[in-house]
Formats: structure tokens, C-alpha cells, sequence
């Protein structure tokens, strides 16, 4: 029996010593604090969102043995808290290690700064918004800026119902005039006011941009009253108007007084011994729309005309 315990005993000697070597080195070893950043998982109710301000990252205090500290990956750890149960209003938090996914064996959390969250929940709400661009400085001296065309106009927005259903349009980036001689078009992002609302709609947004020649007036005298949507044969008074209207050189000088058209809306209006008084709008015809930006009715003779309206129908 002796002898077969004694067989070998330079090798069994050794292995014992190795053994004793590598326990020696894992119970041995020292152990270290390290300070992470992980992020937080928050799990809500599907038709609720975080209102406010909330923190998207924790301190966490980990120690462990020297070598699994080092191999260990931040990018795995995060804080998963659960409030799927949560209804609107203030709801705290309390975070406990369990919560801590990522963390291996043999490594405890020392101390979560902070340990204790107090998150502001509402329901979600989406909304239709106009879209607002954002501009900035002026063109150079003898340079005027005509307006602006924005597609898509309007854009979808998510968020808290308590910030969203204030919200009536939502600004672009900003967009600088600086410089700026000749019409432009510019991608833009769109930029919600408030913090936690979002732009569901993934496009950019395409402004283009007028900006041409300081602008010239030009006059047109004797121009008549045009009636839309009449029933009744009518008369005006007065029956034409003086239109001056303005925009950049080369535009005014092309248009012709045929193409200016005052308009007098007698929609609804039927007839009566006593005149209508009626508002003027002034359209132009057979113009761009690109070129229609750039004009401006600088006045009318008369705002509002007189309409007096017979007993006659007009036949169609």
C-alpha cells in the first residue's frame, strides 16, 4: 500500500504544489473598488412617457477580485427598472443591485448614486404641427428677403400630453440669410421646444428660401372689380380700382395689368335693395407660384367696394 502511495512521488509532489501555488493566488489576490457608469432601462406602460427632466445614467461602485474587474464589460451593465405598472404622476424609484444586469459572480455592488430616482409620468400623445422656419441676420444692402416655402409643412410630434397639447407649430434649425443674394433651398431638421418631445416623422425638412433684388413698385390705374361666385347679375361702385403692388425689378416690369385682378367674393349673397359692402382681395393671374412669394399688394384704391346686386339670375 506504501509503495503504491510512493510510486511517482516526484510528480504527485509537484501537482500538489502547483495546486497549492494557484489557490494560494486566487484567494490571495486583492481585491479592487471601480466606479461605472451604467445606463437605465426604464420599462413603462406603452401609453405613457417620461415627462421632464430624468437621469439616463447611474454611478455604480463595483469590487471584485483585480482580474475580473478588468475583464469586465461596462457596456453590459445596466440598471433595469420596471414601472410598467405606473399610472400619471410622480412615482419614485427605489434601485437595489438585483437590478443590476451585466454584473458577473463574484463581484458585489458597493454603493448606486443615485440610489434613489423620482421619475414624472404621463400619457402619450401625439400631434399634427406647423413647421415654423427659424431665420437668422438679413441679405446684404440692396438684397430683400421675399418669404419662404417649407415642405412638408406640417410634421408629427410625440411626447407627454402635458407638453405636447400646448404646442401649436415647431421651429427648424436655423437658417442664415447672411450673404445671400438669389433664392435658395436649405435641409433643415425640425427642433421641438420642448424637452421631451420628438419628431416622429423621419424626413427632412426642404425650405426654400426668396431672397432677390431690394423690390420696385409699379402702379396700375383703372384696373376693374372682378366678382367671384356670383349668382346674381351685380354691379360695382366703384367698378375700378388703382392697384400698386411691388417686388423685384425684373418681375413687376413683366407682369401686365390684365394679369391683376381685384376681386370682390359675393358668395352667399343674394338680392336687396341696399348695396353689399364688400372687401377687395387682389389675385394674380397666370403668375408662379414661385413668382407669386415675391409680390406684394402694396395698396388698393378702395379696399371695399359697393355691390349692388339685382333680381336677375345668372344663367350657366
Amino acid at each position: 500500500m506504501l509503495e503504491r502511495v510512493l510510486r511517482n512521488w516526484p510528480l504527485k509532489l509537484l501537482a500538489l504544489g502547483l495546486a497549492f501555488a494557484i489557490w494560494v493566488a486566487v484567494t490571495g489576490e486583492s481585491r479592487v473598488l471601480q466606479v461605472y457608469s451604467a445606463p437605465l432601462d426604464i420599462k413603462l406602460p406603452q401609453d405613457c412617457v417620461l415627462a421632464g427632466p430624468a437621469p439616463t445614467k447611474v454611478n455604480v461602485s463595483l469590487r471584485g477580485p483585480e482580474s475580473q474587474i478588468r475583464r469586465l464589460d461596462p457596456f453590459n451593465l445596466a440598471f433595469r427598472v420596471d414601472v410598467s405598472d405606473a399610472t400619471p404622476g410622480q412615482r419614485n424609484v427605489q434601485l437595489a443591485a438585483e437590478s443590476l444586469a451585466g454584473l458577473p459572480r463574484g463581484i458585489e455592488v458597493v454603493q448606486i448614486e443615485p440610489d434613489r430616482l423620482r421619475l414624472a409620468v404621463d400619457r402619450r400623445m401625439q400631434k399634427v404641427l406647423g413647421v415654423a422656419p427659424v431665420l437668422v441676420g438679413a441679405p446684404p444692402s440692396g438684397y430683400h428677403f421675399y418669404g419662404v416655402r417649407v415642405a412638408p409643412d406640417t410634421i408629427e410630434v410625440e411626447g407627454p400630453r402635458s407638453e405636447v397639447i400646448g404646442l401649436d407649430r415647431v421651429r427648424t434649425d436655423p437658417i442664415h440669410l447672411e450673404g445671400r443674394t438669389a433664392p435658395f433651398t436649405v435641409a433643415v431638421n425640425a427642433v421641438p421646444d420642448r424637452p421631451a418631445t420628438r419628431v416622429l416623422d423621419p424626413r427632412g425638412i426642404a425650405v426654400q428660401v426668396d431672397v432677390d433684388v431690394s423690390p420696385v413698385k409699379a402702379a396700375f390705374d383703372a384696373v376693374p372689380v372682378v366678382f367671384a361666385n356670383q349668382d346674381y347679375v351685380a354691379t360695382a361702385q366703384p367698378s375700378s380700382l388703382r392697384v400698386v403692388i411691388s417686388g423685384p425689378p425684373d418681375l413687376v416690369r413683366a407682369i401686365r395689368a390684365e394679369q391683376v385682378r381685384p376681386i370682390a367674393e359675393l358668395s352667399g349673397l343674394g338680392p336687396r335693395p341696399e348695396p353689399y359692402t364688400v372687401p377687395i382681395r387682389v389675385e394674380f393671374a397666370g403668375i408662379a407660384a414661385s413668382d407669386l412669394a415675391r409680390l406684394a399688394v402694396t395698396s388698393v384704391s378702395h379696399p371695399k367696394i359697393a355691390a349692388r346686386i339685382g333680381n336677375r339670375r345668372i344663367v350657366r
